[in-house]
């Protein structure tokens, strides 16, 4: 039971107390990248090959983790993820795919580039604002523009916008998004980009990070 203090319920010992359930990954072999709600599941992403879906039952977990079936050449290192309504888009980095998971089965893939030949490699995260997604790609160092719909995800511009150093992260709000760049000599720095009308990338600001940096996030006052 939860301990009562001056009439009000200890909020962590509550916490602690009310679990909301646990599942084991699928892999489960340290590669776990990012975790996400979509709709009344979770989606995990595993590097080692795996999306998995649990589902949820009033924000707890019920039932166990299931992988979600990709083709054979299409598991190469699962890694960003981004939400959006029951919507899932997983970047499978190493084969250069953007997955679209819905209700917990794969509805399409989007190529970025084709594996060892053409395009933009390893899309690694990703950000969604209104009908665009933007991929970050590391070793190509740039931005990919998508478009998303209900149950579709296309190309629109490979290269939105070419970045100075490797993108590491990436995040994304209303008219703003923002890009972690690795440098040389293990220094980094963020660059800002302001998103037209039109779903266009214009740089503002970059700023200068005196070591390494490898997430962002945007928090916004109200």
């Amino acid at each position: 039971m939860a301990q009562m203090k001056e009439g009000k319920v200890d909020a962590e010992t509550t916490a602690a107390k009310l679990g909301d359930g646990v599942a084991l990954l699928v892999a489960a072999d340290g590669s776990a990248a990012q975790v996400g709600v979509a709709g009344d599941h979770l989606i995990v992403t595993e590097k080692s090959g795996t999306i998995e879906v649990v589902q949820l039952q009033g924000g707890a977990i019920v039932g166990s983790a299931v992988s979600v079936a990709l083709p054979e050449d299409s598991r190469d290192t699962p890694f960003g993820l981004v939400t959006r309504g029951s919507n899932a888009y997983v970047t499978i980095a190493h084969s250069d795919l953007i997955a679209l998971v819905k209700n917990g089965r794969l509805i399409t893939l989007t190529a970025t580039g084709s594996p060892g030949g053409e395009g933009q490699h390893s899309p690694c995260w990703i950000a969604v604002v209104g009908p665009y997604l933007y991929s970050s790609n590391s070793p190509s160092r740039s931005i990919s523009r998508l478009v998303a719909g209900g149950n579709n995800v296309v190309l629109d511009l490979p290269v939105a916008a070419q970045t100075v150093g490797a993108p590491v992260d990436i995040a994304a709000v209303n008219g703003l998004l923002v890009v972690v760049e690795s440098n040389a000599g293990g220094t980094s720095h963020l660059t800002q980009f302001r998103i037209d009308e039109d779903g266009n990338l214009v740089p503002t600001t970059s700023t200068a990070i005196a070591s390494a940096a490898n997430g962002v996030a945007i928090i916004s006052e109200n």
